[in-house]
């Protein structure tokens, strides 16, 4: 009688002999073919597209190839796209004195020993030397840009 549950299983269709119970893979192999999150085949996904008849071209806005050029197009294709572009500019800033070394602006680092107000002290110096460095790594690659390195 398995013969018969099996492949009804199988296709879909309940068990047309209740006595005989279906085996246990058989439930497991049920599921997986009915899975809805199973991937699906990529031929799947792909349709044979229907062939048009050569000759038969319906859109009568495409100009016949021998009056291409005795015949003026009228509609979108005939007007020229023109696009105006404009140089952009750097905004031109008030000339300031970027020195080449932080010290020769700031002077030496003042040494960190010990305590809370000296290392405040040299942490705020820091902060004023890096930001006066990352000025002058600004300034030089400006240059350079300018220069046409």
């Amino acid at each position: 009688m398995k013969i018969i549950t099996i492949p009804a299983a199988l296709q879909g269709v309940s068990n047309p002999v209740p006595r005989v119970q279906h085996p246990d893979w058989l439930y497991k192999m049920v599921a997986e073919k009915n899975d809805v999150f199973q991937q699906k085949k990529i031929t799947d996904m792909f349709g044979k597209a229907v062939k048009k008849p050569l000759g038969t071209n319906t859109k009568s806005n495409i100009p016949d190839i021998e009056t291409v050029g005795t015949v003026p197009v009228t509609g979108a294709a005939s007007k020229p796209v023109t696009v105006s572009v404009s140089k952009q500019t750097k905004r031109q800033r008030p000339e300031e004195r970027i020195p080449n070394h932080w010290k020769d602006e700031m002077g030496e680092a003042p040494i960190f020993k010990e305590g809370l107000s000296q290392f405040k002290s040299w942490l705020s110096f820091h902060k004023e030397k890096w930001k006066l460095q990352k000025k002058i790594r600004q300034n030089k690659a400006s240059n350079k840009v300018s220069a046409g390195e």
